[in-house]
């Protein structure tokens, strides 16, 4: 995890500020968490194991069969059954059984406990607050802070993040894995 008043710090001292003159700290931290949704959208679109996070919901949990959804939800990795560790199935329809669940207006439905695998996003950091992805991170946040500082254009932001993140996020999720062949031997 990466300190968020360290990412301040060096965005000043790179920017020549370090007497507080050109920004304000609420600038530069609204800088910092507008990159953390760059940031988080490529890793979103990405797949990135960073953003992965899982919630278990006890029975006790549900009132009316559903429960709310985290606040760092954004989409659904796959639902479990504590139990037995099952997969079950989404409906778009109200009925919910043992072996399915619902996401409707910002909660899950389902009948018995459940594990939550999903895709959170970076939340956003104030003074004191951490910033939840690896210490590798470090530099290009405050690049790209400073991009945003000095009013770069969203266009050039976007690319800017897509090649700082592509560059420090290995493919490491399925390295490793043997190419399967077309043909049995």
């Amino acid at each position: 995890m990466i300190d968020a008043t360290q990412i301040k710090n060096t965005v000043r001292w790179k920017e020549k500020d370090v007497n507080e003159v050109r920004f304000s700290d609420y600038e530069i931290y609204h800088a910092i968490n507008e990159v953390l949704r760059y940031i988080t959208a490529r890793l979103a679109n990405m797949q990135s194991d960073l953003l992965e996070r899982e919630k278990t919901y006890g029975r006790d949990e549900f009132v009316g069969g559903a429960v709310f959804l985290p606040d760092d939800f954004m989409s659904v990795k796959g639902v479990y059954r504590t139990a037995d560790h099952y997969r079950l199935h989404a409906v778009s329809d109200d009925h919910v059984d043992a072996d399915t669940f619902r996401l409707f207006a910002g909660r899950i439905y389902a009948t018995q406990e459940i594990t939550l695998h999903y895709y959170g996003k970076l939340l956003p950091v104030y003074e004191g607050g951490q910033v939840m992805l690896p210490d590798m991170f470090l530099d290009a946040i405050v690049k790209l802070t400073r991009l945003v500082l000095n009013n770069t254009d969203v266009d050039t932001m976007t690319q800017a993040v897509t090649t700082e993140t592509d560059a420090i996020v290995p493919r490491r999720k399925y390295n490793n894995m043997r190419p399967k062949m077309p043909f049995f031997v």
